[in-house]
């Protein structure tokens, strides 16, 4: 995660997300710089979950303001 906000090649996106977005295949695990972004891919993950009958959480941090700002 260090090598791809440095912009490295050996980051996550090969050094293209920067600190933007940031994304994880291996632990499942993504980020982005824009506001509320979260919100969408977290209510999906987590009715793939439900629907498929698995356990799990989905996570997605919004902090004050972010559930008004349009997406």
């Amino acid at each position: 995660m260090a090598a791809e906000t440095f912009g490295k090649k050996t980051g996550l996106s090969g050094g293209s997300g920067r600190h933007i977005h940031i994304f994880d295949a291996d632990v499942n695990f993504a980020c982005s710089g824009i506001i509320a972004q979260g919100m969408g891919p977290a209510v999906g993950a987590a009715l793939s979950r439900k629907m498929q009958g698995k356990p799990g959480v989905a996570v997605a941090l919004l902090f004050e303001g972010a559930v008004n700002h349009s997406t």
